[in-house]
């Protein structure tokens, strides 16, 4: 053990510095700031070399050890980045990169006198190289390679190749209608929109059936970079209107974690997700003005999951997780009284609920660690003892995230059996009471985020494959005299 970050909530090491000595990265602390610090391989001692707000940076050191890029949103509320440069001996601090655009990813070459960073600022992200000479920029930045796509920097080799991931996975909306009587598909999957296709995300229909909701993810997705839109699409028309929250994260920036539940009446959604100062919490989504307000934010150390509004909008039922477990908790929007409902065992973790339409009963998955198994398990809404619906086990399982949604009639848990890596998953349904689980003749790939149409007919989900990406190596774009140089000097 080097070093534990008792004092905090999580720590990341971006780098080793050149000799070895030394490893950068960040603390998060419990008081919500971070810091750039050096850590001692030898002794585990750290350094403080700056301490920010609740936004994190993204690092990379320089060849020589002095110095260190680092990206970084130029205002609380901003989402795009600028590049700075802070010495390693905490001497000065300047800007290197200043720009409306989402300047992010700053990796330094291997002679020290240039740096590689991503940028939207085209219009889609590419490759841009500044120079640096003294710790200074040279210069304005240079394209390099327009229209990588949702890169993921790696570093370079010695001899000056660029190693990079890619992110190519899809994630789609879809419709597709069932006859719960047969348990029978009618009709066959069909995209619910044709814009953004491959970044859309969470449907959910109005109580009254006549719109359909949905998130959809535009530019980098990484630490919060890029916006996420909520679009609401007319079913009679065809006609969306979109919805920018002014939050920073939408149900924790992950499309498999995702969850958009309208109100009861219809104005409103609510999200899990983090605000302009990065607080993770529940919010409440104006669905005419996209305007967020806190309903609860999580303690330090915290975090909340999934989140299910009563049919009188009265309460709200949630899973946080704690230092120990996690829990199901019940809220009384009026008092903001709260009652734990259920607290899973410390090997056990609940990762999804789903409240059935006439309020009286809550289903969830849990996962259970010494089993080794995915348990659906069925409960009052009011509280009570949990009895299992179903138990399965590794490598087999239950989508456990946004996997499980009740027919309208609140006679059936429907849910999704397969794995989360984005392989095949099928649907099921299960009786309220127990007995056997059904096929519904519905496969697809990572197939999730399940919503019944009040009709208890259309069920739309989101599926694909958002997890896949590639690995690619860019090569001979910087000069070949300085490459050379950069090996002499070694």
């Amino acid at each position: 053990m080097l070093f534990s970050n008792e004092k905090g909530e999580y720590l990341q090491p971006a780098a080793w510095s050149p000799d070895g000595n030394h490893i950068l990265a960040t603390f998060a602390r419990k008081d919500r700031t971070n810091q750039i610090v050096l850590v001692s391989v030898a002794d585990g001692s750290v350094r403080v070399l700056k301490t920010l707000d609740w936004r994190w940076p993204e690092m990379s050191f320089s060849p020589d050890g002095r110095t260190i890029a680092y990206a970084f949103p130029p205002q609380e509320d901003s989402p795009n980045h600028d590049i700075f440069l802070l010495a390693t001996d905490g001497s000065r601090e300047i800007p290197l990169v200043e720009h409306p655009a989402n300047d992010i990813f700053p990796v330094w070459a291997p002679d020290g006198k240039r740096i590689v960073f991503a940028s939207d600022r085209t219009g889609s992200m590419g490759a841009w190289v500044i120079q640096v000479a003294n710790g200074k920029p040279q210069g304005s930045p240079e394209l390099v390679k327009p229209d990588m796509g949702r890169i993921m920097p790696m570093g370079f080799t010695e001899t000056g190749s660029y190693y990079y991931g890619l992110r190519t996975g899809m994630n789609d909306v879809y419709i597709a209608t069932l006859d719960l009587k047969t348990g029978k598909l009618l009709t066959p999957p069909t995209k619910a929109t044709q814009r953004f296709v491959g970044s859309n995300y969470a449907p959910a229909w109005s109580p009254d059936g006549k719109y359909l909701a949905y998130i959809s993810q535009r530019g980098h997705s990484r630490n919060g970079q890029g916006s996420r839109i909520i679009s609401i699409r007319s079913v009679k028309t065809g006609e969306e209107r979109e919805l920018s929250p002014n939050l920073n994260v939408l149900s924790n920036g992950v499309p498999r974690r995702t969850h958009l539940p309208w109100s009861p009446d219809g104005r409103s959604f609510l999200v899990v997700g983090r605000d302009k100062k990065n607080r993770r919490g529940i919010y409440q989504i104006d669905a005419r003005t996209g305007d967020a307000t806190t309903i609860v934010q999580n303690e330090p150390g915290g975090y909340m999951l999934r989140v299910a509004c009563s049919p009188d909008g009265e309460a709200i039922y949630y899973t946080g997780a704690i230092s120990k477990g996690s829990r199901i908790l019940v809220r009384d929007l009026q008092t903001g009284q709260e009652q734990e409902l259920y607290r899973a065992a410390v090997a056990s973790f609940v990762t999804t609920l789903a409240l059935s339409p006439d309020g009286r009963l809550l289903a969830f998955v849990m996962v259970d660690r010494d089993t080794q198994s995915t348990v659906l398990l069925v409960m009052p809404a009011g509280g009570g003892e949990p009895r299992d619906l179903l138990r399965m086990q590794e490598p087999e399982g239950i989508t456990l995230v946004g996997g499980i949604t009740w027919r309208p009639d609140s006679r059936e848990v429907i849910f999704g059996k397969g794995k989360e890596n984005g392989e095949m998953t099928e649907l099921w349904r299960i009786s309220a009471q127990g007995g056997e689980a059904q096929r519904l003749g519905l496969a697809m790939d990572g197939l999730r985020n399940l919503r019944f149409h009040p009709d208890g007919r259309q069920i739309a989900f989101s599926a694909g494959t958002p997890f896949a990406a590639e690995l690619w190596v860019m090569e001979n774009f910087l000069p070949k005299a300085e490459v050379q140089a950069a090996r002499l000097e070694e």
